[in-house]
């Protein structure tokens, strides 16, 4: 059985009272989005792709959560469906003996949830992800632009500036992580002056990063 032939077997109410009951974080409120979702999974049309996975769910009773994630024909390993498009997930098969143990809507729940990290809809997982592109693509840039401090004979304050901005004003960890990491590479490789490592000893979160900065600065 595709998970597509699983969606139009299933009825919403009784899918979503497994919601409710499985998922702390789904609620009342939360009903005409999931709704929407559902929607999307029962009038969405599938995709083409060749990658093909059996979709499995299992309990893990010691962390008492499901598990759910792709195996390939032919191939042992577990894989993580987490970010695949929905009109891929459903073109995969659902592991048949998962219907020996739960009801068809109970296991499309645990599909559901495992499929709605970036929201509970496709026009929200959609958007989710081309932010999530678009914030690699600008980390990738940052990174670069960073890393070519490096190649200057002498880095001052004002070529950080840009940067220091940048970092003081986003709310992206990932962000945040990006250019620490990339100022973590250039205070290991590159001489700074006192006032540049004190600079950015002072605007810096990372505790590794300035202690790394003030041991420079004591040898320098």
């Amino acid at each position: 059985m595709t998970l597509k032939e699983l969606v139009q077997l299933c009825e919403f109410d009784r899918f979503f009272k497994e919601l409710l009951t499985n998922y702390t974080e789904i609620n009342e409120d939360s009903m005409e989005r999931v709704q929407r979702g559902f929607k999307d999974l029962q009038t969405l049309e599938v995709s083409d792709t060749k990658e093909q996975f059996e979709i499995q769910v299992d309990f893990i009773e010691d962390e008492n959560y499901y598990d759910v994630s792709g195996k390939k024909p032919d191939d042992e390993d577990l894989y993580s469906l987490m970010l695949i498009d929905w009109k891929d997930w459903l073109t995969f098969t659902v592991e048949e003996s998962i219907f020996q143990k739960w009801m068809p809507e109970e296991v499309l729940a645990h599909i559901y949830w495992e499929m709605t990290w970036d929201g509970f809809t496709y026009e929200e997982t959609k958007e989710s992800q081309l932010v999530a592109e678009l914030e690699a693509s600008y980390i990738a840039a940052l990174e670069t632009l960073i890393g070519e401090l490096k190649y200057k004979k002498t880095i001052e304050i004002k070529d950080l500036k840009e940067y220091i901005e940048k970092y003081q004003n986003t709310d992206s960890k990932d962000v945040k992580l990006a250019i620490e990491f990339s100022l973590e590479e250039l205070v290991r490789e590159k001489d700074l002056s006192v006032e540049v490592q004190l600079y950015l000893e002072e605007i810096l979160e990372n505790e590794d990063l300035k202690q790394l900065l003030k041991d420079k600065n004591k040898n320098e």
